[in-house]
């Protein structure tokens, strides 16, 4: 993520760590989260329904690990 933040220049909040933050102020939000039980981690869950504020651009991220068999 932080590759991301550099390259494209944007914030990061981590979710599990900042439970609030003011997010009127971007254009765009992204989430990005591993799978868990086919949902994103609890925590980016919980900031997003804290946090977002209606009719803003989001995008989502995620990412699953496959197993080695």
């Amino acid at each position: 993520m932080e590759a991301i933040s550099k390259e494209c220049g944007v914030d990061l909040v981590d979710a599990t760590k900042v439970p609030e933050k003011d997010l009127s102020g971007y254009d765009a939000i992204g989430f990005a989260s591993g799978i868990y039980a086919s949902k994103f981690h609890q925590s980016v869950l919980n900031f997003a329904s804290v946090n977002l504020p209606e009719d803003k651009k989001i995008f989502l991220i995620s990412a699953l690990m496959a197993q080695k068999e």
